[in-house]
């Protein structure tokens, strides 16, 4: 590499065209960039992960609001839910027997 002395222009002139120069001032620009892009991608990743974890829990966040949804549901309507299937159950139920005991009223009336 070529040597220079601190007052003289014309030595920092042969030292910035010299090879040894360049190729350690490409090297210094290639780190600079390369921490540039690592810097940039830490930014964008630090911006980009609420949306990430929002995104990635919704699903568990959709499930659970709809199980709350269910549970509110049946504390809140549970009672007029339950008599209402109640009631419909003992009706069909009676309908049922009652059609058993039509059908064995017609066969004994039959014989």
């Amino acid at each position: 590499m070529a040597q220079c002395s601190g007052d003289d222009p014309e030595s920092w002139e042969d030292l910035t065209w010299s090879p040894e120069y360049r190729l350690l001032m490409n090297r210094q620009r290639d780190k600079e960039r390369d921490v540039r892009k690592d810097q940039n991608k830490f930014v964008l990743l630090f911006l980009l992960s609420p949306l990430i974890l929002f995104s990635s829990l919704w699903p568990l966040y959709k499930s659970l609001l709809h199980i709350s949804f269910v549970l509110n549901l049946r504390l809140f309507c549970g009672d007029t839910i339950l008599g209402l299937t109640k009631s419909l159950v003992q009706v069909q139920a009676k309908q049922t027997l009652q059609a058993k005991f039509y059908r064995y009223a017609t066969l004994r009336d039959k014989s």
